[in-house]
């Protein structure tokens, strides 16, 4: 699992994971969705999805209490 913050750290994820072949988890801190917003969230991952289309992912958004 990759904790990722904003679009440099999930980028910087991706290339690596491109690199390497691998399909990454990336995970958000904790309390994200109240801290980010489910709208930022959701630009970020359809973001990754669009820039590496060849990077299979996984994103886990932590929702807290």
């Amino acid at each position: 699992m990759i904790l990722i913050r904003d679009w440099r750290s999930t980028e910087a994820a991706l290339r690596l994971a491109r690199e390497q072949g691998t399909s990454p988890t990336l995970v958000t801190p904790e309390d994200a969705a109240a801290f980010y917003g489910a709208g930022y969230l959701a630009a970020l991952q359809d973001r990754a999805r669009e820039e590496f289309p060849d990077v299979a992912f996984t994103l886990v958004v932590d929702c807290g209490d």
